[in-house]
């Protein structure tokens, strides 16, 4: 919700606007699927779900899948409408394979997606549930990986070939070898210039790192410093909390839920024209 005055722009929550926007850009640039604010209740027909919900219902309860057994998904609305959210989403990449697949123009299009389904045309191995699922990250043949450990010596991992790799980026994040007090949110320690660049992966590393890396380090930040050069922008005052301290303001602005993204609990927020 939000609130059009005639020096100021007034919104209640400002993940109402964030989380939909990141979405479209997800939706854009993963799977090709142009998406917009308005069309997101229209359920195509064999469907129970729109897409636009489905990404946003599998994105943000992407945990409630994880940790509740298949069997007992049905046990509540909550848990009911992530099992469709996941269901529907499936069938809609599986429809979408099956029309780039079998349709007799092939279109230009350079989403992660497509991309993806272009490279398995030669490989026998690439399943359409790798698609729908997860790309595996796994050693290819026989090597070694060199890490420090906690008494900063130097050890030798072997990793036999088949053996799957992630990389813990939040333990990473938090890692107090790299970071002075990790826990606390103080953004002015990227101005340092000798920051650790290399321990800081939150679109991950490599040829597979995340899709809206480019978007994010151009366009968006184009996007905020023209936000910022038109609006000065606040938290929200509300009377239940006129008594609060400038800590306890910090702790309830920074509150966070994870999902598939760290998400604020809520921001209220009031942006004044310049």
């Amino acid at each position: 919700m939000s609130s059009l005055y005639s020096d100021c722009i007034v919104i209640d929550n400002a993940d109402n606007l964030t989380v939909p926007f990141a979405l479209f850009v997800l939706s854009s640039a993963a799977f090709g699927m142009k998406i917009s604010w308005t069309d997101g209740d229209v359920i195509p027909p064999n469907h129970r779900m729109s897409f636009k919900n489905a990404l946003h219902e599998s994105s943000m309860h992407c945990f409630t899948k994880i940790l509740v057994p298949k069997w007992d998904m049905w046990v509540n609305e909550h848990t009911r409408r992530v099992n469709i959210a996941f269901e529907e989403l499936e069938v809609y990449i599986l429809e979408m394979i099956s029309e780039q697949r079998n349709s007799e123009k092939k279109e230009a299009r350079y989403d992660l997606f497509n991309n993806l389904l272009d490279a398995s045309v030669d490989d026998p191995t690439f399943t359409d549930g790798d698609l729908v699922n997860d790309i595996p990250k796994y050693s290819v043949e026989d090597t070694t990986l060199t890490v420090g450990n906690i008494s900063g010596d130097k050890v030798v991992l072997p990793v036999p070939r088949g053996t799957g790799i992630t990389i813990n980026t939040v333990g990473l994040h938090y890692n107090p070898r790299y970071w002075r007090n990790p826990e606390e949110f103080r953004p002015a320690r990227f101005l340092d210039p000798d920051w650790p660049r290399e321990a800081f992966i939150p679109f991950s590393a490599g040829p597979r790192a995340c899709i809206g890396r480019k978007f994010f380090e151009t366009e968006a930040v184009t996007v905020i410093s023209m936000l910022i050069s038109r609006f000065k922008v606040e938290i929200k005052e509300e009377p239940q909390y006129c008594n609060e301290t400038f800590e306890k303001r910090k702790a309830r602005v920074l509150d966070s839920r994870v999902g598939l993204t760290l998400t604020p609990t809520r921001v209220p927020m009031v942006f004044k024209h310049r």
